[in-house]
């Protein structure tokens, strides 16, 4: 039986990994130039990793501001994006991961900027991963090759576990993620 498992990239395998399927994806099948893809932003960021029984699969990076979070570079190798695991796909379970991650951070809301075309495909699965709300603002993001995304908002729902210092501060010593006993 095929296992899927996602989380937070913890090694340098892991990165390589990571760069190989944002390679495939974006420079390889949308022709994005390699700067545009690693923009400098991958060391200011957290990666997450999917993978099926440990083989790297998809991808996809969390910047944090103030009172948001934007999630981008959002990629899932071309032989598992239609495949159903265990009743759900990779790109679900990366979202519920990036939500449930996002929201015991504290954050509210999060943005994304998908291509015009992926845009109802993303809205389904951000409103099935539990973001409220999921809306396109109507306004486009423009790429270095002249491509646009567009800019769409959601809202992260109130986690009861969100990660307190008040509560228990021994949770900024544990690994990126791994806060299960907090």
């Amino acid at each position: 039986m095929e296992r899927l498992t996602v989380g937070v990239c913890k090694t340098f395998q892991e990165l390589v990994a990571i760069m190989a399927i944002r390679g495939a994806s974006y420079i390889g099948e949308q022709g994005r130039s390699f700067s545009d893809d690693w923009d400098g932003n991958d060391f200011s960021s957290t990666q997450i990793i999917a993978k099926i029984n440990q083989e790297p699969a998809g991808c996809a990076r969390i910047r944090y501001f103030s009172e948001f979070v934007v999630v981008e570079r959002f990629a899932v190798l071309p032989k598992y994006r239609k495949r159903l695991f265990n009743k759900t796909t990779i790109a679900l379970e990366i979202t519920k991961f990036i939500v449930d991650f996002c929201s015991r951070k504290g954050y509210h809301k999060v943005y994304d900027y998908p291509m015009p075309d992926l845009h109802p495909m993303w809205r389904k699965v951000w409103d099935r991963a539990g973001v409220i709300d999921p809306i396109s603002l109507n306004r486009g993001i423009t790429f270095a090759e002249g491509k646009t995304g567009t800019l769409f908002v959601g809202y992260l729902p109130v986690q009861e576990q969100r990660l307190d210092i008040s509560r228990n501060p021994d949770f900024l010593v544990e690994p990126e993620g791994e806060w299960t006993a907090y």
